[in-house]
């Protein structure tokens, strides 16, 4: 384990200028030497690494808050991180520049900051890249926050891997004709993506002013797209919102099966701690209504990480960023799946501080990057934005690899990354680095018969042993029974009698890829103590009959 510091510096737009060594388009602002890194820190064990450096920090040439970042890869390799950097105040509406630094090593060392806006001429928000891996030219969409009642809605491209920038062109006419009152419109946060057909997908949300109650600001997400290269925008899909759960900050991915997925915040509706998903079967013109999310606990509502990539062998891996320590902006946490976000097999801690928004970019088939914020002690200024990158071993210990794919992933299934059907309210994610799926689910059961059910899509086939594993803790040791189709399992599972994990072998079933399995844990008993009926799921497993 390593760390080195460096003090950047910093000149402002005009001396930049003044210098010779910018132009209004794309400024070089003085910073560390090309090449170097600011604070880092290298954690490594047997599995590989996770590289976290510090990008910007609180303070530093005058800024008060670092907040709403973006990463994307080019073709060449380049990594660019993008940020807003926020000037005498926190606040949203409050005077911003837009900041970028790039890597040419995969992130390993960063550039100096470049400067894209200047907070002289307003609120700059949300930089949202998107690249066209044909022509490795980068499109940059971003804001004008008008003191959060509306904005406008530019963007610049490079086709030099960032180093200078096109000048903007505005795109809010873009969003004049929907009809719906809303004044309000922001890229992102995060990436856009590229379809396999070429199509360039950009995320956008809308609201109406503040000034209105929050149940009257009619939260939405669209998307925006090009079909060549990122010249020209067209709107795309809105998506669905019958229910009223309110998308804002939403993030997009495309799958194997070509779909692309919406995985947004809510900011009104159900709650703030869920997420919605949709789908759409047509590149974005069209999405399916948004559903809340159940394969994820309820943590911080906040703008979240998604990225999804094909190796070369044709296996699927998405992963997603969020804060996940209870539903405060805390611990710092990336997840795999390998179906599709239908569940998420494994996940790892990225950083256990206090910590904020995230995007996340795959650099190739085993290396991922995530830009955050650690946020201070109040849980909401951001102290340092770190890009952390690292391994998908790292991230699995193990379990999954390139070479090898994620075989022991698909027999076991991590509960608390499982839809889940509950009678008792959902509760945040309990951490565990044991755990076969380094969380447990905790179901806090109150009373005979309160029941937690999951459903596995199985990726094996054939004659299989179903297996739980059950954690015991304190305040979470209650008796269940198991039913799996709706048929009993066994007898009274005693969740106490686990040191700390108790396997039990539910006996035989027959799987086939795709269909789905439903496993049920009911409560029936207050456990050996008599205290409580909560109990904690580890993991299911679907392996061959008599594997130890």
């Amino acid at each position: 384990m390593t760390e080195r510091t460096t003090a950047p510096g910093l000149f402002t737009r005009r001396q930049a200028i003044a210098a010779g060594i910018g132009t209004a388009a794309a400024v070089t602002l003085a910073a560390p030497a090309a090449g170097s890194a600011g604070p880092h820190r290298r954690v490594a064990d047997a599995h590989g690494s996770c590289q976290r450096t510090v990008l910007w920090s609180r303070g530093e040439n005058g800024y008060v808050d670092f907040r709403v970042h973006a990463v994307e890869a080019t073709p060449r390799g380049t990594v660019l991180a993008f940020s807003e950097a926020r000037v005498g105040t926190s606040d949203d509406a409050g005077p911003k520049d837009l900041v970028l630094r790039r890597s040419t090593d995969g992130g390993r060392t960063w550039g100096p900051t470049l400067y894209l806006e200047h907070h002289d001429d307003g609120a700059w928000a949300n930089p949202t890249p998107v690249t066209d891996r044909r022509t490795g030219r980068v499109t940059l969409f971003y804001a004008l926050n008008d003191q959060g009642s509306s904005s406008r809605v530019f963007r610049r491209s490079s086709t030099d891997d960032g180093l200078t920038w096109s000048d903007p062109v505005e795109l809010t006419d873009l969003f004049a004709a929907d009809g719906r009152g809303w004044t309000f419109h922001l890229p992102g946060p995060g990436r856009g993506i590229q379809l396999a057909d070429g199509r360039l997908l950009v995320e956008v949300w809308h609201r109406r002013p503040l000034s209105l109650p929050a149940a009257e600001r009619d939260y939405h997400a669209s998307v925006v797209y090009s079909d060549d290269g990122g010249r020209t925008w067209a709107r795309g899909g809105i998506v669905p919102d019958p229910a009223g759960l309110g998308l804002n900050e939403a993030r997009i991915a495309q799958l194997a099966t070509g779909e692309v997925i919406v995985n947004s915040r809510l900011a009104s509706g159900v709650s703030n701690t869920s997420r919605a998903v949709a789908v759409s079967r047509d590149g974005g013109r069209t999405f399916t209504a948004a559903a809340v999310e159940t394969n994820t606990a309820p943590h911080a509502g906040i703008g979240a990480g998604l990225a999804s990539r094909v190796d070369r062998h044709r296996v699927e891996r998405v992963v997603y960023t969020s804060p996940v320590a209870g539903t405060d902006r805390n611990t710092l946490y990336a997840r795999v799946s390998h179906d599709g976000t239908r569940s998420w097999s494994w996940g790892r801690v990225v950083d256990p501080a206090r910590a904020g928004y995230s995007d996340i970019v795959w650099l190739d088939d085993a290396t991922a990057l995530v830009l955050y914020s650690r946020l201070g002690a109040t849980g909401v200024a951001t102290q340092d934005v770190v890009a952390a990158r690292f391994d998908l071993t790292w991230l699995t210990k193990g379990r999954d690899s390139v070479g090898r794919g994620p075989l022991r992933l698909r027999e076991h299934h991590q509960v608390e990354g499982l839809r889940a059907e509950t009678t008792v309210p959902r509760s945040p994610m309990v951490l565990d680095p044991a755990a076969e799926g380094s969380a447990v689910a905790h179901v806090p059961a109150a009373a005979h018969g309160d029941a937690y059910a999951v459903t596995i899509v199985p990726a094996v086939s054939g004659r299989r042993s179903l297996r739980c594993r059950f954690r015991a803790a304190q305040g979470a040791a209650g008796d269940v029974v198991v039913t799996v189709d709706g048929h009993r399992r066994g007898g009274v599972i005693a969740t106490s009698a686990g040191n700390p994990f108790l396997d039990v072998d539910l006996g035989p079933v027959k799987v086939r890829p795709g269909r789905p399995v439903r496993v049920e844990f009911i409560a029936v008993g207050a456990g050996r103590d008599g205290g409580t009926y909560a109990f904690q799921v580890d993991s299911i497993s679907l392996v061959p009959p008599g594997r130890a």
